[in-house]
């Protein structure tokens, strides 16, 4: 059975139909019999000099602390207003506020080099993945064995047979889950939240000071830390 025609292809086709037309309406050849490379160009509806391409975008991999901080809280966005978070609409948010304007290659390199991401190939397409924290999420590790039997029910249940087999698949890769493999996911799971903990420098914010600032009336501003065990009050801040 011959293939379907590619669009350019076919597009090439109609064109030369339609130009051996108009030459058998006109009567006439349109262009000179002699210049033949003009009139196969013209016929087909394709250019004799290779046109000028855009230019590629160079790579940009080296970003400093507050680029990546800026390009992690567009990415933790995405996720929060629901957004299926894939390399293409993360470049074009971060262009859109104009944080990074390298290439999508660029960004997959500081995506998997410096920030710790990488796409994984999920039941319902790609995602980005952060190995070291799953997004802002709390880490479970019932979540990794829940991704681990949907791995387990798709690679053996045809379309045909979720109805019918899901619940005994389900049974049969339950069955798989050894007390080991329970506590070594565990363990994983602990030495994860270590790392992002380590890495990250997680700290609480209820344990900083107050930061209170005083308006005088001079229109001049002065900052000062609270701290409830001094005696003396601050100038310029009345009591509560």
């Amino acid at each position: 059975m011959p293939k379907p025609l590619h669009k350019d292809v076919k597009q090439m086709d109609d064109n030369l139909v339609d130009y051996f037309a108009k030459e058998r309406d006109s009567g006439e050849p349109l262009l000179p019999l002699t210049a033949v490379q003009d009139r196969v160009a013209a016929a087909l509806g394709v250019y004799i000099l290779p046109r000028n391409r855009d230019p590629r975008t160079k790579q940009v991999c080296d970003i400093s602390t507050s680029e990546q901080c800026a390009i992690r809280e567009c990415l933790y966005g995405m996720v929060e207003e629901k957004i299926h978070v894939t390399r293409s609409p993360l470049i074009d948010c971060l262009k859109e506020k104009h944080i990074f304007e390298g290439s999508l290659s660029s960004l997959r390199k500081i995506l998997h080099s410096q920030l710790g991401f990488v796409i994984r190939q999920q039941v319902y397409g790609s995602v980005l993945w952060n190995y070291n924290m799953l997004f802002m999420q709390e880490p479970n590790s019932y979540k990794i064995f829940g991704k681990l039997l949907q791995i387990f029910i798709s690679k053996h249940i045809g379309r045909d047979g979720y109805g019918q087999k899901i619940r005994e698949m389900w049974k049969e890769a339950l069955a798989h889950v050894t007390p080991t493999m329970w506590k070594n996911t565990v363990d994983h799971m602990n030495k994860i939240i270590r790392e992002w903990w380590e890495r990250e420098l997680v700290f609480d914010r209820e344990e900083i000071a107050p930061f209170i600032i005083d308006i005088n009336e001079d229109s001049h501003y002065s900052f000062s830390d609270y701290d409830s065990e001094d005696s003396n009050t601050a100038e310029g801040i009345q009591p509560l």
